[in-house]
């Protein structure tokens, strides 16, 4: 770490930013030009960013969000790297940064999905005294897919938990647990989703699931061999 510099933070608009993402997505894309893409998993994991949004800004509606998320930095040789952070809340001058995380079925672990992510931002960040706090927030969809919860009851929080977590300038990392249930009824009453919105993850969930749900079977299909069919008409 001792090797970086030039940290600063950026706005997600930044041209240096958005040309370094334009670069790396055209290399990716004839990378995989001729590998097949699975338009059901594509389509799941387009609904799961955009969720990753509404976490967002139900968020911003707790505390006092940090535009500039975008954390940039310098190698020895000068060549730069970016880092985005999901979301980084503001208190009192002191920044926490946030990792969101939204889970099929979470279950508890030792290090999380996330977690090292997380850590290696932070590091990044407290060389340039930017923050030294954060915050690593997972959501739980297995109830809104009618999948058993694999975490106890008394380890999930509510989003005043996060607020006041937030909202700390202690360093370290805190991490939550969170049902999707505890944020869907804010999110509604704050128009910030609908029922439509629900409906069209749990539908994507289930197709990527099981890709065959879909196709319709026929109980009368028609008769193959005219032969047949001529005889069949005869008889009747």
């Amino acid at each position: 770490m001792a090797g970086y510099h030039s940290i600063q933070l950026l706005n997600c608009k930044n041209k240096a930013y958005t040309a370094h993402n334009h670069y790396y997505a055209m290399e990716y894309k004839k990378k995989r030009q001729h590998h097949s893409v699975d338009p059901l998993s594509r389509e799941f994991n387009q609904q799961l960013r955009f969720w990753e949004t509404v976490i967002q800004r139900v968020l911003a509606l707790h505390t006092t969000a940090e535009e500039k998320r975008i954390l940039r930095y310098c190698t020895e040789t000068g060549y730069a790297n970016y880092r985005e952070i999901d979301y980084i809340a503001k208190t009192d001058g002191a920044l926490t940064f946030c990792e969101i995380k939204l889970k099929q079925c979470a279950k508890i672990q030792q290090t999380p999905s996330g977690f090292e992510q997380l850590s290696t931002s932070l590091d990044i960040a407290q060389l340039a005294s930017l923050a030294n706090h954060g915050v690593l927030v997972t959501v739980n969809l297995a109830s809104l897919f009618g999948n058993a919860c694999l975490i106890p009851a008394d380890d999930l929080v509510e989003l005043k938990d996060i607020d006041l977590s937030l909202t700390k300038t202690t360093a370290g990392i805190d991490i939550l647990y969170i049902d999707i249930k505890q944020i869907i009824p804010f999110a509604k009453v704050h128009n910030i989703i609908t029922q439509d919105h629900i409906d069209e993850l749990v539908e994507s969930y289930h197709d990527y699931l099981n890709p065959m749900r879909r196709l319709q079977t026929q109980s009368n299909l028609p008769l193959n061999n005219p032969f047949q069919a001529l005889r069949q008409h005869t008889m009747q």
